[in-house]
C-alpha cells in the first residue's frame, strides 16, 4: 500500500472517529433528557440535541466525505477489513442522504 493511500485511509478513520465521537455525545444528552434532566434544562438539552444531530449529518454529507469515498473506493480492496467496511457504511449512508439531491457517489 502507498503512502498516500495510507494516509488517506489514516484521515478517513479520523473523520470517523470524530463523527462517531459526536454521535456518542448526543446519545448522552438524549439520554440525559430523557431520563432526568431538570425541567429548566429540557430546552437547552433539546438545543444542543439539534446542533450536534446537524453537525453530524453535515459532516456525513459533506465534501469531504464524498472525497474520501470517491478517494478510498477505487482503492477498497487494499484497505484493511475494518476500513473497507467503514467506508462501505459511509457510502451508503452519504448516498442514501444525498439521494434526493442526486449527488450519489
Amino acid at each position: 500500500m502507498s503512502e498516500s493511500l495510507q494516509g488517506l485511509e489514516q484521515e478517513f478513520l479520523d473523520y470517523v472517529k470524530k463523527i462517531s465521537a459526536f454521535e456518542e455525545a448526543l446519545s448522552l444528552v438524549y439520554w440525559d433528557l430523557r431520563t432526568g434532566a431538570p425541567e429548566k434544562g429540557a430546552t437547552q438539552r433539546s438545543e444542543v440535541i439539534g446542533t450536534l444531530s446537524g453537525e453530524i449529518f453535515k459532516m456525513k454529507v459533506s465534501e469531504e466525505m464524498a472525497a474520501f469515498i470517491a478517494g478510498l473506493w477505487v482503492e477498497k480492496g487494499h484497505l484493511s477489513d475494518v476500513t473497507r467496511r467503514s467506508l462501505e457504511e459511509c457510502k451508503k449512508e452519504y448516498d442514501l442522504n444525498k439521494k434526493n439531491s442526486g449527488e450519489r457517489i
